[in-house]
């Protein structure tokens, strides 16, 4: 992850292109920089997407307790192509992750509520994002969301860094488990890209339907 400097105002703007969505017909913005892309069927073959994307945005950050800190942004958007809503509930548990190659550093995981449409995901105002950060980063935080048929919607992470040193690379990824949502979270070295470092699953919520299958 690169980190610009502390505090100063900053709006992350990655490139898109758009693909036609082959099931709805309708023309959905992809961006380039998806770093997974997961489609579960229900029984009738209808689809639910998840895309994950590459870090968005970070630099160094100051917590209120004056603290030096670090963090980098992620999104997640949901596709509903189903004839049923999707109910999503995410909570992250307020909980400290050791970063393993700094021992005794660690790393919080915050998900704002503020809903990430398809027109807002070329922009992230990280002075908006640092004024949440502020307000929650010694606090659990969740989201619940209903994703209406041929729909979709997303949400922002950040993930706080209790250093200013560059841990790694670092890529985020929300899969399905059945019901489960499970959060990952895998850490590359910067200077062997290949090489992973540690890779921490976190369990964060439920959706309400039943009997979707990972088709890749």
């Amino acid at each position: 992850m690169g980190f610009i400097s502390c505090r100063q105002s900053s709006i992350a703007k990655p490139e898109t292109v758009e693909i036609e969505n082959s099931n709805s017909g309708n023309n959905i913005q992809y961006d380039k920089d998806i770093y997974t892309q997961n489609e579960y069927r229900d029984a009738d073959g209808k689809r639910i997407i998840i895309q994950n994307a590459y870090p968005r945005g970070g630099r160094k950050y100051t917590d209120p307790k004056g603290n030096a800190c670090a963090y980098a942004v992620f999104w997640t958007r949901i596709i509903n192509e189903t004839d049923n809503s999707l109910e999503l509930n995410i909570d992250f548990p307020l909980k400290s992750y050791e970063i393993s190659n700094f021992p005794g550093k660690y790393f919080n995981v915050l998900v704002s509520p503020d809903t990430m449409s398809p027109e807002n995901t070329k922009e992230i105002d990280l002075t908006a994002l640092e004024s949440f950060i502020d307000a929650n980063y010694d606090q659990s935080s969740s989201v619940k969301r209903t994703i209406h048929p041929n729909e979709s919607s997303g949400f922002y992470v950040a993930m706080l860094i209790l250093t200013e040193e560059a841990t790694g690379m670092t890529r985020t990824e929300l899969k399905l488990k059945g019901q489960d949502l499970i959060y990952t979270i895998s850490r590359y070295s910067v200077t062997k890209p290949s090489t992973l470092i540690d890779e921490i699953e976190i369990h964060c919520g439920r959706v309400n339907l039943e009997n979707l299958v990972r088709k890749n």
